[in-house]
């Protein structure tokens, strides 16, 4: 079989795991049929002239049909009769054990309440404290179980929070989703590639698609000239502060101590008349 005419169903996973299954299993069946093939031929060349006669004359039969239509029918009968009798079997398995719970159930019923009025007994005895001020801070008291739904509870019900066999339960499902999320991405990346391999089959192997991006040597003069900007305005800076510092060394001494002494008296006098807030 081609792999360009395997279609892949990406609606459904059930027909894309048993078309999967089969495509496994092909190569394996049709060595099988050739094998059949080839000791039907032994056996029809090992058969005298009479015996072959009538395995002719059988072949062309008109009856030989309707006989293998006979015993078709009755295999699909038999396997049909099968499945029926698995069905009722499990089915009755089913009505079996439900039955030995219920009996379990209606045998420890006296023993199931007395617990359960025990238990209510100290969720009233917890509210009791809390509202004493006996308890510890923030101490929250459970919830009594209502004795007429005792025997109908929920997998939600109060009664099964702190229950660990819930959480190993949770942890197992956990488990089988992720194992389940892998198989369908694995399926999905699968038929991607099958769909991708089917719309490219018609196109030449040596056709290259055009390049969209910017070639390599311009993006790598643009990097430099961005690159090179941020040093030329720090030479620049440079330049212009060892300028002003040259201008300052030129300068007397004297004359920046006089300069700095009339600075201050200046800020000392707008300070006084409250010109300057701080």
């Amino acid at each position: 079989m081609d792999k360009n005419n395997f279609i892949v169903t990406m609606g459904n996973g059930h027909q894309t795991y048993l078309m999967t299954e089969a495509q496994e299993k092909l190569p394996g069946l049709m060595k099988e049929l050739k094998d059949k093939k080839r000791s039907l031929l032994h056996m029809e060349r090992a058969l005298g002239v009479d015996q072959m006669n009538t395995y002719q004359h059988l072949a062309s039969s008109q009856e030989n049909p309707a006989m293998r239509q006979v015993e078709s029918l009755k295999i699909q009968m038999g396997l049909c009769r099968a499945c029926s009798m698995a069905v009722r079997r499990q089915q009755y398995n089913e009505r079996k054990i439900q039955g030995h719970t219920e009996d379990s159930v209606k045998c420890h019923e006296p023993s199931i309440t007395k617990l359960a009025k025990e238990y209510n007994s100290l969720c009233e005895k917890m509210c009791v404290l809390i509202g004493r001020q006996s308890a510890p801070r923030n101490a929250v008291a459970t919830e009594p179980i209502p004795l007429k739904e005792l025997f109908v509870l929920d997998v939600d019900d109060a009664v099964w929070q702190d229950c660990e066999e819930e959480l190993h339960w949770l942890q197992r499902e956990h488990q089988s989703l992720f194992e389940w999320l892998e198989k369908e991405w694995t399926v999905l990346q699968r038929a991607i590639q099958e769909v991708m391999a089917l719309a490219m089959q018609d196109m030449p192997e040596d056709m290259q698609l055009p390049k969209w991006a910017p070639p390599i040597e311009e993006l790598d003069a643009m990097e430099c000239d961005l690159g090179s900007e941020p040093i030329e305005e720090q030479d620049n800076d440079d330049e212009l502060t060892s300028s002003k510092e040259s201008d300052l060394d030129v300068l007397d001494p004297g004359l920046l101590e006089r300069l700095d002494a009339l600075e201050v008296a200046d800020w000392a006098e707008l300070e006084l008349d409250g010109d300057v807030f701080f």
